[in-house]
């Protein structure tokens, strides 16, 4: 009898050290190994998103940074929520950021109020970042794990000649998966950012999707993944990023694989940084089980 009861009590012991995994957490985990299926194939994520079932057109064939995390999010998206204003909505966060996104009202708040502005956007981009260092090297419980998170950069530079902010506004948008404490993913793509007139062809080669993104020399896009001392040295080069004065083109190239223009004269530089995490919550309403990646891998 006695041999019973501790059996019955390490049963129970064991049941409630069990973690508990939401529907949603184990919806992201299935979406996520369907991408590594991808991945892993000669398919485009890009390419296989366009088209659903080879009718609806979902999304454009573009190779740039923000259509490569569309693509991506869409894994994890109900089939009714698949559509441009949703993604949007949902990657660009809160009210906030939207605002801050909208360039109209970038370049006019800062030279109505160019200190201000400048002080208050250094503040909450440091803020952010402190945040996302922290949130993507703490070690985390199982549970919540794999954890996804959708980045976004922006900076913006300022003319010497005129004084004034001039074009050399640009972005660049980011997914970072944390698969476990120790691995970790980049997934990107990348936009031409040269002279559409210049047909060398380092022009062409810097326009790339996710799959051409995985064969560029680069410590940050393995297939397989990079551990926590490489996601450390990602996040060094990232603050490198945010903590500068000028903007350090061999120091996005370390970190992304590719350069991006950036006029010399543009030395005076105002970073902007925010991340996204696709939380359980943040998939409510859009069903436990997403149609399209499903009916993407009966065509792998």
């Amino acid at each position: 009898m006695l041999r019973g009861l501790c059996k019955s009590r390490y049963l129970h012991a064991k049941l409630q050290s069990r973690q508990f995994v939401s529907e949603e957490r184990l919806s992201i985990r299935e979406s996520l190994r369907i991408f590594n299926k991808i991945d892993r194939s000669n398919h485009s994520l890009e390419d296989l998103c366009r088209h659903d079932n080879g009718h609806k057109v979902l999304f454009t064939p573009q190779h740039n940074c923000g259509n490569t995390m569309r693509c991506f999010l869409s894994l994890f998206l109900d089939d009714k929520n698949i559509h441009y204003s949703n993604l949007d909505y949902i990657m660009n966060g809160n009210t906030l950021q939207q605002f801050y996104n909208n360039t109209n009202v970038l370049f006019c708040t800062y030279n109505l109020w160019e200190s201000v502005f400048k002080d208050i956007n250094d503040n909450i981009c440091l803020n952010n970042f402190i945040k996302f260092k922290k949130t993507i090297l703490d070690d985390d419980k199982g549970a919540i794990l794999p954890r996804v998170f959708f980045v976004s950069l922006v900076w913006s530079s300022k003319s010497n000649r005129d004084n004034s902010l001039t074009a050399a506004l640009n972005d660049h948008k980011f997914t970072v998966i944390k698969y476990s404490n120790e691995n970790f993913r980049l997934i990107m793509g990348h936009i031409n950012t040269h002279n559409n007139s210049d047909r060398t062809i380092s022009a062409i080669d810097n326009s790339i999707g996710l799959t051409a993104y995985k064969l560029k020399p680069n410590n940050f896009n393995d297939i397989a993944g990079f551990n926590k001392n490489s996601m450390r040295d990602f996040v060094n080069l990232l603050e490198v990023y945010i903590r500068g004065d000028a903007f350090d083109n061999r120091n996005y190239k370390e970190m992304f694989a590719v350069t991006t223009t950036n006029n010399p004269e543009h030395n005076l530089y105002m970073p902007s940084f925010y991340h996204f995490e696709l939380l359980d919550s943040s998939l409510s309403g859009y069903g436990h089980i997403n149609r399209l990646a499903k009916r993407i891998e009966t065509r792998l």
